[in-house]
């Protein structure tokens, strides 16, 4: 039996929230070093938007098919997936773009042109530039095309279908994740001493972090407390957001958190920022090179690597193995000499891991999509 269709349009005024979640058991030691076990390979994905209910017969009409759906297997539209589209009767193709989308051989596809109006597609053929499907339409269209994907209409973390207001009607479903997962493409990723790195820069608009150290305290017979710590170093969690407009490079990160698979994997991250500055040509053959730095004494493993960024987009990473407050040795030479006027900037090269196991995407209109997470040092890069 074929599922039924919920084809009502969302309310792009507010946009599409989709949210992956893996699971990730992480066991920590007293010293900060971890061991994390990934339980979920693949992400449970949700999805929620609003549905505008203007008036009182809509609804009503939108909350009869909502119970009538809960908990059943339906066919939604990926609404951020949605191209215009005009087709003629008796069509059995249509010019759209699919790289970056969910459509695939075999799938389903919707011509939509109302809640009322609609055309599904089955057994799509794709190519990068159409899609073609086996049963012909009954009249013309004109509205858009989208992928149709399984999904459940189920309560979120809170216990919640649906809420609605006078106004507004909020969707929560769960959609299958396969189909997504199929349609990832293996990138070639940049990588020092074999992780990958993060090459993806956030927006700087609301970027924070956030300083934390675990202390352990002594109590004895006498009343007398002792404090010491019991990491070797600070750990720094930072909050970032990325934005994307194009399909290609949000594909690409995609790609990148499903390897990741939430807390599980630790990767290096430039910071972007300009830590070290250079106050002296380096040599083709040096190893000791003279920059202004804050963080001197015994290299932590936040600070075990660095990457000097020419302004031409030449890239050299390299192991920090000593520092003072004017220099810092590296693990070998560059092998070719760099004046400071070439530097763009001197930044940390951090080993990290996403410190959340759930990803909120932020569908502002089909083009546009926000991802906020939380990165955090990781104290060992043994794991």
């Amino acid at each position: 039996m074929t599922a039924p269709v919920f084809a009502f349009e969302p309310n792009w005024a507010n946009g599409i929230d989709e949210i992956w979640s893996y699971r990730t058991e992480v066991q920590a030691a007293w010293d900060g070093r971890e061991i994390r076990r990934c339980t979920r390979d693949a992400p449970q994905r949700q999805i929620q938007y609003p549905l505008l209910t203007r008036t009182s017969e809509r609804r009503n009409r939108i909350h009869r098919r909502l119970l009538d759906l809960l908990g059943k297997q339906v066919r939604i539209p990926v609404w951020q997936d949605a191209s215009p589209v005009s087709v003629s009767v008796g069509a059995t193709s249509c010019s759209v773009n699919t790289p970056g989308r969910q459509y695939y051989d075999g799938g389903e596809a919707i011509l939509w042109q109302d809640e009322q109006t609609w055309h599904v597609c089955d057994d799509i053929v794709e190519s990068p530039t159409s899609i073609s499907w086996t049963t012909p339409t009954a009249s013309a269209l004109q509205g858009r095309v989208a992928p149709l994907v399984k999904a459940r209409l189920l309560p979120d973390v809170d216990g919640r279908v649906y809420t609605v207001d006078l106004e507004e009607l909020r969707v929560n479903a769960f959609l299958d994740s396969s189909v997504l997962l199929g349609r990832l493409v293996d990138h070639d990723y940049p990588t020092y001493s074999n992780r990958i790195v993060l090459e993806h820069k956030s927006d700087e608009k609301d970027r924070s972090l956030e300083w934390s150290r675990r202390v352990e305290t002594l109590s004895y017979e006498t009343g007398l407390t002792t404090a010491y710590p019991a990491w070797s170093q600070s750990v720094v969690a930072y909050d970032f957001q990325w934005i994307f407009s194009a399909r290609e490079a949000f594909g690409k990160f995609l790609d990148f958190l499903h390897l990741q698979r939430g807390r599980w994997g630790w990767f290096w991250w430039d910071t972007w920022a300009r830590d070290l500055r250079l106050t002296a040509p380096i040599g083709a053959s040096d190893t000791v090179i003279s920059v202004t730095n804050t963080a001197t004494g015994t290299v932590p493993p936040c600070r075990s690597a660095l990457t000097i960024r020419l302004k031409d987009g030449t890239l050299f990473r390299r192991n920090v193995t000593a520092q003072t407050a004017t220099s810092v040795t590296l693990s070998s030479a560059l092998g070719v000499a760099v004046a400071i006027g070439e530097i763009d900037r001197i930044t940390w090269l951090l080993p990290v891991r996403f410190d959340t196991d759930n990803f909120r995407f932020r569908w502002e209109t089909t083009t546009l999509v926000q991802v906020a997470a939380r990165l955090r040092h990781v104290l060992t890069t043994n794991s």
